[in-house]
């Protein structure tokens, strides 16, 4: 596990109208975010960046990421323990302000609701999540303050 991973991935943008003058208001922001021997994705930016609407963004994907890794952490941690999550769902939110001068992400909040096939003591729950913010790989590469809120479904 010590040994440095890479990831790779490739995103491909074309000028839709290369015989108009580039300007920032109309130029399109839709891309295709591809990954080898994966899925590809179209890509957009912000609707308040002049991106597609229905097309995920790179904040969207920024918080899909803190919230997917934490919940895979969150599962390896109960198969070590031998307790079995029935569902996990987390409705995550990110928050971007202006904050040292600059746009960023500075709040990610994860609300992970989880049920099990059996009771699991409460206090075992809340300990498994705080093992797994700590050892999220995402949540150690980023800057901006990440707050898990776990619920235990009865």
């Amino acid at each position: 596990m010590g040994q440095p991973h890479t990831y790779l991935a490739r995103i491909e943008w074309i000028n839709g109208n290369p015989d108009k003058p580039f300007h920032y208001r109309d130029y399109c922001r839709n891309h295709t975010i591809m990954w080898p021997s994966k899925i590809s994705i179209e890509a957009s930016a912000d609707p308040h960046y002049r991106g597609d609407q229905s097309a995920p963004n790179p904040e969207d994907l920024f918080v899909g990421s803190v919230s997917s890794c934490h919940m895979l952490t969150f599962l390896a941690e109960c198969a070590r323990v031998g307790i079995s999550p029935v569902s996990y769902v987390d409705d995550a939110v990110a928050t971007m302000e202006l904050a040292e001068g600059v746009m960023k992400i500075t709040k990610v909040e994860l609300n992970p609701k989880v049920k099990f096939e059996t009771n699991v003591d409460q206090a075992l729950f809340f300990e498994l999540h705080e093992k797994s913010h700590h050892s999220c790989f995402i949540a150690n590469s980023v800057s901006c303050q990440i707050v898990v809120s776990p619920t235990l479904v009865g």
